[in-house]
């Protein structure tokens, strides 16, 4: 079969929310033969879905949705019978359920088709930007013939956006303090802070560009040259051999 991608960036949390791409598709490619009768049918073989991360290794557990633990089933009965789902807690009833985190429908017309439905965010692995997730289907023609393979859908990793941040004033006849100044940061689907979240927000380096009227300046205090380090994620300006 095809394969597709999607991004969790379109998720209603993400950076670029669009709720028409939330749903990838390909076609299957199966060529029925002459048996191509109405009794034809296409299911997934089974609910074993193997995962790769952006540099090709294998994700063989401990895949995540906002820190909780991804299942997969293949609904046995129900409005959704047949359909793949990923999901946290329990296995759902429905293919729409509170607790799927993606969906997976697949259909005979013409050479076959799937649509994947992403409804919640995946936890990549630190490093990965995307999670390729292949499925295995089974297509029987109208006599009972079989023939198996697989396709993959691609789900890229949301990433953080920053904006056009606020700019403050302090002054030293007061007030000496600027707090809560919005920085603009957009975090997209991956704002989750459950246990073993990489949420953060800090400096990059201790630099900081300092500019009057008439243009770049050197800081000084009292006469003395201004450095400036990271202590436990503070940035601090300092006179002197250290902090």
């Amino acid at each position: 079969g095809a394969a597709d991608t999607i991004s969790e960036s379109s998720l209603p949390h993400g950076t670029s929310p669009d709720a028409t791409a939330q749903a990838a598709s390909g076609s299957l490619n199966i060529e029925w033969g002459a048996d191509n009768g109405s009794a034809r049918s296409v299911a997934f073989t089974n609910a074993s879905v193997a995962i790769t991360e952006s540099n090709g290794t294998a994700l063989t557990t401990g895949l995540t949705s906002d820190g909780l633990a991804v299942h997969f089933a293949v609904l046995a009965s129900g409005v959704n019978a047949g359909w793949l789902v990923a999901y946290t807690g329990s296995e759902p009833t429905t293919a729409t359920a509170s607790n799927v985190v993606f969906n997976v429908a697949l259909d005979h017309d013409n050479f076959g088709d799937y649509t994947l439905n992403l409804l919640q965010t995946l936890d990549d692995p630190s490093g990965s930007t995307s999670l390729k997730f292949t499925f295995n289907y089974t297509a029987t023609d109208s006599d009972g013939d079989k023939s198996s393979s697989t396709f993959s859908v691609t789900v890229n990793d949301d990433t953080p956006v920053i904006g056009t941040s606020t700019v403050g004033d302090v002054s030293e006849d007061g007030p000496l303090t600027l707090t809560n100044a919005p920085l603009n940061v957009n975090f997209g689907a991956d704002n989750g802070t459950f246990a073993g979240s990489h949420l953060a927000l800090a400096f990059t380096d201790k630099m900081v560009a300092a500019a009057g009227a008439g243009g770049t300046v050197a800081l000084t205090s009292y006469g003395n040259a201004i450095s400036t380090t990271i202590i436990s994620g503070e940035l601090v300006g300092y006179t002197g051999t250290s902090a």
